[in-house]
């Protein structure tokens, strides 16, 4: 069984969940490009995968762990097969993630590698925060999301 932790009460230390969400790169804005998000993209010399778009800038994953925020406007859209074959796999994900909504339950793999299931309560940049049945909240990157329920 998971350990509990109780919500920090020292002055100006954030909430679990406030830490959470932050670290999956904050809230889902309004305004994100759902279409871009998983696609191929070029900036710079750089190519990549979009994670994130939103109408003026873009995250860009371009591998080894490194992400590239640049404005819309330096974002160049590629064909698919220009993708390098090491990002497909997370080009998928991400798309697949982008078509996740909010309040629908989703199948996701635990760190642990088992499978498990929780209510989509918000998506933030680089995964969601669910609720599962025990009231817990997990943050979930949006490789470990498996798939959307459908409703009952």
């Amino acid at each position: 069984m998971a350990e509990r932790r109780a919500l920090p009460l020292i002055p100006g230390e954030l909430p679990h969940i406030e830490q959470a969400r932050r670290r999956l790169g904050g809230r889902w804005a309004a305004d994100v490009d759902a279409v871009l998000l998983g696609a191929c993209a070029r900036s710079g010399g750089d190519t990549g995968v979009v994670l994130y778009a939103d109408t003026s800038n873009a995250d860009l994953f371009v591998g080894s762990r490194t992400v590239r925020r640049v404005t819309r406007d330096r974002l160049e859209v590629l064909d698919d097969d220009a993708l390098p074959a090491a990002l497909r796999g997370i080009a998928l994900d991400v798309a697949r993630f982008a078509g996740v909504p909010e309040g629908r339950r989703a199948r996701f793999r635990t760190e642990t590698g088992a499978e498990a299931e929780g209510l989509v309560l918000e998506k933030c940049r680089f995964g969601a925060l669910l609720g599962l049945d025990d009231d817990r909240v997990v943050a979930v990157g949006f490789g470990r999301l498996l798939r959307t329920l459908l409703p009952e």
